[in-house]
């Protein structure tokens, strides 16, 4: 069910921007980030550790942990694929890794997808159904010519 005009008109709206919604502090959500970063030293030892965390020592950890892989396991996973993003192709940023899809609820590995998918078939709830609903859409409003309908 959508929001009717009124319930729409009457969310709070960041000062900052005025097209963003309220987050925290008068600010939306990236705005209030960075003012935590510049004010709160606490806030940011804990961005600068999270980013420590993400040194190839602790993504194998990570990893291994997480998923039961090792990297040489992800490395034989990339091969198979091709190298890139088991969606769209796109092989990994330079020193970054693919992301690791995988069932949450089972918390079974499927296969490695780069980010934009991997947020993609989040945003899509993980829902076949609800892919082909979007892919239709996407065809029949980017004047491709060939709509299923």
């Amino acid at each position: 069910m959508s929001k009717s005009r009124t319930q729409t008109a009457n969310v709070r709206r960041a000062d900052c921007h005025s097209d963003r919604p309220h987050y925290a502090r008068n600010l939306c959500a990236a705005c209030y980030k960075q003012w935590l970063y510049r004010t709160n030293p606490i806030w940011r030892q804990s961005r600068l550790n999270a980013e420590k965390a993400r040194q190839p020592q602790d993504w194998a950890k990570h990893i291994e942990k997480e998923y039961g892989l090792t990297p040489i396991d992800y490395e034989d996973l990339l091969r198979v694929q091709g190298g890139g993003c088991a969606a769209c192709g796109v092989g990994p940023e330079p020193h970054r890794h693919l992301t690791i899809d995988h069932d949450h609820t089972s918390n079974q590995v499927r296969r490695l997808l780069c980010k934009c998918c991997n947020m993609a078939i989040g945003f899509l709830r993980n829902n076949p159904l609800t892919a082909l609903a979007a892919w239709r859409y996407l065809r029949r409003h980017h004047g491709l010519g060939y709509a299923d309908r």
